[in-house]
């Protein structure tokens, strides 16, 4: 979240799974889900197909896998493209190298 807000981005939510699954006395590795982006940018998108809203704001998922190794996943600007038909490359490039930062940075 650090990095996020580093970056100037909306943190929209934190979705903590481990903890829902708790709430109902089931057992999971730790899992969240940080839902974030840009207006300006989810804007575009949206204009130009208003479906393309079902996967913004952009997400990342932080967890643990079954080894208790932390990992990080998310969809990028090109899946967000090919799924909703997106024309912009320049504001694709810039999802895709915004996400691609954010994770590196923290991986490190």
């Amino acid at each position: 979240k650090d990095i996020l807000n580093a970056k100037g981005l909306n943190i929209f939510a934190v979705i903590d799974h481990q903890k829902n699954a708790k709430n109902i006395d089931m057992n999971m590795n730790e899992s969240k889900v940080i839902i974030f982006g840009n207006p300006k940018v989810g804007t575009k998108f949206m204009n130009e197909n208003m479906a393309s809203g079902l996967d913004l704001p952009l997400k990342i998922i932080v967890y643990k896998d079954k080894d208790s190794k932390v990992k990080l996943a998310y969809r990028d600007g090109t899946w967000l493209k090919k799924e909703h038909g997106l024309s912009s490359n320049k504001l694709i490039n810039k999802v895709s190298n915004a996400l691609n930062n954010i994770t590196n940075k923290a991986i490190k």
